[in-house]
């Protein structure tokens, strides 16, 4: 089994986290661009199955092998675990040592046998991060984060998430109240503040940024956004990564959103756009939703959970619980 190359690197675990659609799989693939870092698929089970534990015990460790195997997001992976190729680190390691030594495995299934860190894109790393920060006290967390606006554009046709833009402004909003709060928590030397807009019109600048954070010597290959395998699950949501990341996308929703979802957005959320640098974009003064309006939507929610429930399940199959990011 490949093991995991135990290097001086400030940050050999890496949690990026954010409200969905934010860009946190653009930034973790950017990431396993470079030689020595490998970039997970998402992998919300790390937060969900924390043992405090210490050392691990081999049946512990049978354990978190099962579990793993069992969990909807590991399976939609599309790779196998066996508890013999991680018994020998019963009475060595902790959960944090457990959880480096399989992902050194898995990047032995994807062509990168020499690591030095890894990377969990998962979004709901921001809101798991109190837990995680204990359990890997080396880590590192970055949140980005997104023009809610843009947000919804991309959130709203997809077959998770909210249905209608008043559950989209308080799912960002709240999301980065989230986020943002992790600052009276975590010291400056563990969490990073990465804006999406910049990372896609600055790339090189802005990743320079990150790597000093992480400790990381900056190279080019850190603009390369090829360094995760997608699992085939997550395809058609994940289908710009490997291609160079592209300022165009920026402002679609001023086309695809309509006026008035515009502007009941910038009602709801306006003072969150603004203390970001997003500027409004709604003539006059945003009018609240009215109650026909928000009754309106309201059903429309309802129908397109249905709709989109079968619709997930006729993508993923028997994966339940799964959320793409």
């Amino acid at each position: 089994m490949p093991e995991f190359d135990q290097d001086p690197t400030p940050s050999p675990q890496i949690f990026v986290g954010g409200c969905a659609r934010s860009g946190t799989t653009l930034l973790g693939a950017m990431l396993g661009s470079e030689p020595r870092t490998l970039c997970l698929p998402e992998a919300q089970f790390i937060a969900q199955l924390i043992t405090d534990r210490q050392p691990l015990d081999a049946a512990e460790i049978g354990r978190l092998v099962d579990r793993i195997a069992g969990h909807p997001r590991y399976r939609a992976w599309g790779v196998e675990i066996g508890a013999d190729r991680f018994l020998h680190l019963a009475g060595k390691v902790d959960y944090a040592g457990f959880i480096d030594a399989f992902a050194a495995d898995y990047g032995g299934t994807v062509g990168k046998s020499e690591i030095s860190r890894w990377v969990d894109h998962s979004p709901i790393n921001i809101r798991q991060a109190g837990k995680l920060a204990v359990a890997f006290p080396r880590a590192r967390f970055i949140h980005i984060y997104r023009d809610g606006r843009a947000v919804a554009n991309s959130l709203l046709p997809l077959d998770w998430g909210p249905n209608d833009i008043i559950g989209m402004a308080t799912y960002w909003r709240d999301s980065l109240s989230v986020g943002f709060g992790l600052s009276a928590m975590l010291p400056p030397d563990r969490l990073l503040h990465v804006k999406y807009e910049d990372l896609v019109r600055h790339p090189a600048m802005t990743m320079r940024r990150v790597a000093a954070f992480l400790g990381l010597t900056y190279s080019d290959a850190l603009l390369n956004t090829g360094g995760l395998t997608v699992p085939a699950y997550t395809r058609a949501n994940h289908a710009l990564i490997g291609s160079a990341p592209t300022a165009d996308r920026i402002n679609a929703w001023r086309q695809r959103l309509s006026p008035r979802e515009i502007e009941v957005f910038e009602y709801l959320a306006g003072g969150l756009l603004t203390h970001l640098g997003y500027a409004l974009v709604a003539d006059g003064k945003p009018r609240a939703p009215s109650s026909p309006e928000r009754l309106r939507w309201r059903l429309r929610n309802a129908y397109m959970r249905r709709i989109n429930a079968r619709r997930y399940r006729a993508r993923v199959g028997d994966f339940s619980g799964i959320q793409s990011a």
